[in-house]
């Protein structure tokens, strides 16, 4: 895992699941319908809640596959990288942007208690043109401190503060899905 202090403290985590892990997760996102979800500043595709509740918790996490994801063992290790202490996996999203979809500059500061979370790359970089990760310092949030367009199962791991300012850039060709999973 390979550790980035600026412009804020991240983690990049390349083959963060194992390959058959990574493979039924392409899969499901893959066979599930998508949902558009129309919001002016985050335009992009979402999988329904409950269909990801049920792949996570009825189907696959009773054979092992991704329990880990909620066992406190797991989540007690991810508390040394921004030394702050978690309770649960809260959620799991997946989200896909194509042409024009989009994210503007924000943070996921919350005051749901939502503290960390792992973003997981489902696509090929290759496969999309566009869709870069932009991260921001806190003195200039026009400008990107640093534009990543991340390996497919590789994980960018960042604390949900009021300092982690990042967007997505528009995607012109292709699609660009990740895995979203939140720590409180």
């Amino acid at each position: 895992m390979q550790l980035l202090e600026q412009p804020y403290k991240h983690y990049i985590k390349e083959n963060f699941f194992s390959p058959e892990q990574f493979q039924m997760l392409r899969e499901f996102a893959q066979k599930s319908p998508w949902t558009y979800y129309d919001d002016v500043d985050f335009p992009q595709y979402i999988i329904q809640r409950k269909l990801i509740e049920e792949y996570f918790l009825n189907q696959e996490a009773d054979r092992g596959k991704f329990s880990f994801l909620f066992h406190s063992n797991f989540i007690h290790s991810l508390e040394p990288l921004f030394r702050i202490s978690l309770e649960k996996c809260v959620a799991i999203s997946f989200h896909k942007l194509i042409k024009p979809n989009f994210n503007i500059v924000h943070n996921d500061y919350n005051e749901y208690g939502e503290k960390f979370r792992i973003v997981c790359y489902l696509s090929d970089p290759e496969t999309y043109e566009g869709g870069e990760l932009n991260l921001y310092s806190i003195f200039n949030l026009k400008s990107p401190f640093a534009s990543y367009k991340l390996n497919a199962n590789t994980a960018f791991i960042f604390e949900m503060n009021q300092e982690s300012f990042h967007s997505v850039s528009e995607v012109i060709s292709g699609e660009r899905v990740c895995m979203v999973i939140t720590y409180q």
